[in-house]
């Protein structure tokens, strides 16, 4: 009989269909979801969980919905006598917009997620989920968007890891997270890395298994299969000595003291105070930042409504000191950064390095037609560092022991890459101003492009931004430049002090302030009306330029869309960024 079922047909053998163990837990797969008519895949995925079932390690699940596969395999496996814990994540909601890739736009991964859920076949909420898998004690759901939920997964050995979450960024987010955490001989099962219309997802993970040396399996199924290599991989070349290597430094005990948490507190309840005074701040849907500090940065909201110094500094001796899924507000390992191997992460740090040389000429631009894509060079890191900072004319040793900071350490030097980043940022701004422009920045996280500018000479510089943020910012650059040269909400302004307003006082800023006004990594993830607003204030209170660098993943909410059609605003460029894969500047003149 031939087999022809899931865009597969075959007239080899497949009586695994009538063996009893599989009919059984498909059977038990349809109960959960009803009947895809996929045995050949299933009976891949229960191959593959069997074989890690004699492995030490738990099991994961990316991409959930009604748990046809998990519940497949427990089913197979009688979960329960195992003494193993299946992780199930999954937003149980569809597609989470924020991680759709261009590419998978282009395979129609938005189309496809809206047909699932006007039809039903995605689940919109986690009742049906959870009452499925009550069969079974050894689970934890996780409901919420990957990467964001990928912390909550507290197993240090995963034997089996099963990806289906149908568009790239969040699938190979997980990979890079639990790569490390995978034991030799574990499963890595791909659902749809063959599949047809899924094609970006191959893609990416193609680029994954390059870098890592490993081979994925394309199955006739349309799954892909890897298995983490129980040796290291005999095709790794063998990494060259380096002189640069990944470090940390803590924070300084009592770096916060009694003085700047009081002045952060004062600050922060002016500007509640000054916001319930004033008309309601347009706001439509909930965007990005409001789930990071609803959600994710609750306890500092509980701190400051504390009103209590001494409760603030001992919060900001312990902020920041471990691993974020969001980047901007903490020099940690986060979600920005590829891999939480510390080799990984200073290749991946000193790679933007050598970004930097190549933007300001100090190394030729990484060339594609060399067999690695990167160009070599005889300059040490070392050296490296010394001629970058001869061509800035500045020094970028970062002021360390205010926050924990994670990085690459080269020789006195240690750099995240968020301090690169503020270094290209505050050079461009450089290049576009002189030592009188007044500068402003929308969303400056903890301050660092503003650091970096106070050493290019731009000292008349003004950051809008959250007032949670701005505690942040105020600790950080307080400490960095001493108190008399940052300047907070409700303080008497002081010449060349850096002044820290909340965001909605732009609105009152006279016309014509500003000189030039940047926004970096924030745009794209706020809300439409508060950003059609920044958009209005930014015209009229800037006379030269806006310079943004921000990512396009909420393509058609992109810089480019909403100011290139403003006739106030004409581009005067539009290209990568030098130092941010992924990342656009574009400079408009007004």
């Amino acid at each position: 009989m031939e087999y022809q079922q899931d865009g597969l047909c075959s007239i080899h053998n497949h009586d695994f269909m009538t063996n009893p163990s599989f009919v059984q837990a498909y059977n038990r797969g349809v109960q959960a979801a009803g009947d895809y008519h996929w045995h050949w895949r299933v009976h891949i995925g229960l191959w593959a969980a069997k074989n890690a079932s004699f492995l030490s390690g738990d099991f994961v699940e990316c991409g959930v919905n009604r748990g046809f596969m998990s519940s497949a395999i427990m089913e197979f496996l009688e979960w329960d006598k195992r003494e193993k814990l299946f992780y199930l994540l999954d937003t149980f909601s569809g597609l989470d917009m924020r991680y759709v890739s261009k590419e998978d736009i282009d395979c129609g991964a938005v189309e496809k997620n809206a047909k699932a859920l006007d039809s039903g076949f995605y689940v919109t909420t986690t009742d049906s989920v959870t009452k499925n898998f009550s069969q079974w004690s050894n689970i934890k759901i996780i409901p919420g968007s990957i990467p964001d939920t990928l912390p909550q997964v507290n197993s240090k050995e995963i034997a089996f890891l099963h990806l289906d979450i149908n568009c790239s960024p969040p699938e190979i987010a997980a990979l890079e997270y639990f790569w490390n955490s995978l034991v030799p001989g574990a499963m890595v099962l791909l659902d749809d890395y063959a599949y047809k219309g899924y094609e970006s997802q191959k893609h990416a993970m193609d680029l994954f298994a390059d870098k890592k040396g490993v081979l994925i399996a394309s199955l006739p199924t349309g799954q892909g299969l890897l298995i983490k290599p129980k040796i290291k991989s005999v095709i790794e070349p063998k990494k060259p000595s380096k002189d640069y290597k990944f470090d940390s430094v803590p924070i300084k005990v009592n770096s916060t003291n009694h003085a700047i948490s009081e002045r952060l507190l004062k600050a922060f309840s002016t500007s509640m105070n000054r916001l319930a005074t004033l008309p309601r701040i347009p706001k439509g849907a909930e965007d990005l930042w409001d789930r990071i500090y609803g959600k994710d940065l609750a306890d500092i909201s509980t701190v400051l409504n504390c009103d209590n110094p001494k409760l603030l500094s001992e919060f900001l001796q312990d902020f920041g000191n471990s691993y974020v899924w969001f980047g901007g507000i903490t020099t940690s390992i986060d979600g920005y950064t590829p891999s939480k191997d510390p080799d990984d992460i200073s290749e991946a740090y000193y790679a933007s390095i050598r970004k930097l040389a190549e933007y300001l000429g100090i190394l030729q631009a990484t060339c594609p037609e060399k067999s690695n894509g990167i160009t070599k060079t005889s300059l040490s890191a070392i050296e490296l560092l010394t001629q970058i900072e001869s061509h800035l004319t500045i020094s970028i040793v970062p002021p360390l022991g205010i926050i924990h900071t994670d990085g690459v350490r080269i020789g006195d030097y240690l750099l995240h890459y968020r301090h690169i980043n503020a270094l290209y940022a505050a050079d461009r701004v450089s290049r576009l101003t002189d030592h009188r422009s007044r500068v402003a920045e929308y969303g400056g996280g903890i301050g660092l492009s503003a650091l970096y500018s106070r050493r290019f000479g731009r000292v008349d510089y003004t950051i809008f931004d959250l007032p949670i943020t701005l505690v942040l910012a105020g600790n950080y650059l307080i400490q960095a430049l001493g108190p008399e040269n940052v300047c907070l909400f409700g303080e008497q302004t002081r010449p060349n002090a850096i002044k820290l307003l909340p965001f909605w006082e732009s609105d009152f800023v006279p016309a014509s302030t500003f000189d030039l006004t940047l926004n970096q990594d924030s745009f794209p993830e706020i809300d439409t009306e508060i950003l059609n607003s920044y958009v209005n204030t930014i015209a009229r209170t800037t006379t030269k330029y806006f310079l943004s660098i921000n990512q396009e993943y909420a393509y058609p909410k992109t810089v480019h869309e909403i100011v290139g059609n403003d006739p106030r605003y004409k581009k005067v460029y539009r290209h990568p960024c030098w130092v941010r894969e992924g990342y656009v500047e574009e400079l408009y003149s007004l």
